[in-house]
């Protein structure tokens, strides 16, 4: 059997600590953050591409091409803030993860963390690491978990029980804790390459119902708009004020209609129609102007 280098774990584990951290990670973060620089930047001068939509943040319209509305408001789309900004990420296109074994291949980390402990090799579990962190909405202790389990399959080439495979699965414990505590910036760097803050439709984004003149829009259009109800959400088609009536519940109002308030003709119920007929139960929406108005 092949015989297997000493390690000194202490220094390994400093290694880890430094590689994780290294200029890579740095300047990857100065390219993301130029690129959404300059989608700031093109939003502003007008440009956007011809298939565009635009949608209503507050009383704020903007292109969910290259912007997102979020509970914190508008945010670049690509590259994302951060994940805590961005709670409905969604794949971007055509991203694809990649891998660079456990040290980084070609780099001068690989050295200090080898791809394999004699004839164990981790390579593997360091490239499904790998492709766990760079798949948006991948959760960092699940990607994490799966690594240090990973370990148990290359460390069974030595015999149960020998001093080898102790060792072994040694280095895979620190392997293991290296990324617990210090893969949180990585894990961050891949998700923003990952993931787009939010979709491409109005109707993807985040509703709460708003007040006169900052009602989010639902439906997919800017014509509905997100009011609340005496027992829930609704999406609620735009009228004049003086074509509907006032209400204290839905009972009041005629059928297809609903009783909303907070509206721009009072803080008063008035009966407004549903968009979508009875379908206009509210879910996850966009965010829009006011819905109802006085002429």
């Amino acid at each position: 059997m092949e015989e297997a280098p000493v390690i000194n774990t202490t220094d390994l584990f400093a290694d880890i600590s430094r590689t994780l951290n290294a200029t890579a990670s740095r300047r990857s973060s100065v390219i993301l953050a130029l690129k959404a620089l300059a989608g700031a930047f093109l939003l502003d001068v007008g440009i956007k591409p011809l298939w565009a939509i635009s949608c209503y943040c507050g009383s704020q319209l903007f292109d969910t091409s290259t912007h997102c509305c979020t509970p914190t408001g508008l945010k670049v789309k690509y590259p994302m803030p951060s994940t805590s900004e961005c709670p409905n990420r969604q794949a971007h296109s055509p991203y694809v993860p990649t891998t660079n074994g456990c040290g980084g291949q070609d780099s001068w980390s690989a050295s200090f963390i080898p791809n394999s402990f004699g004839p164990a090799n981790f390579t593997a579990c360091c490239d499904a690491h790998d492709i766990c962190y760079g798949t948006c909405n991948s959760n960092k202790a699940n990607c994490d978990n799966a690594f240090g389990d990973c370990f148990a399959g290359p460390c069974s080439v030595f015999p149960a029980g020998s001093p080898l495979r102790d060792q072994c699965m040694q280095i895979a414990a620190l392997y293991y804790s290296a990324v617990v505590l210090f893969g949180g910036g990585p894990y961050e760097t891949s998700q923003r390459e990952a993931c787009d803050c939010c979709g491409s439709s109005c109707s993807d984004l985040p509703c709460q119902p708003g007040p006169c003149g900052a009602t989010p829009s639902c439906n997919g259009t800017t014509s509905c708009g997100c009011k609340s109800g005496s027992d829930r959400t609704y999406c609620v088609r735009e009228i004049a004020c003086l074509d509907t009536v006032t209400c204290t519940t839905n009972a009041n109002c005629p059928s297809g209609r609903v009783c909303v308030f907070n509206t721009c003709c009072g803080a008063g119920g008035w009966c407004a129609p549903l968009c979508g007929g009875s379908s206009g139960l509210v879910a996850p929406l966009s965010s829009g102007s006011g819905i109802l108005r006085r002429e």
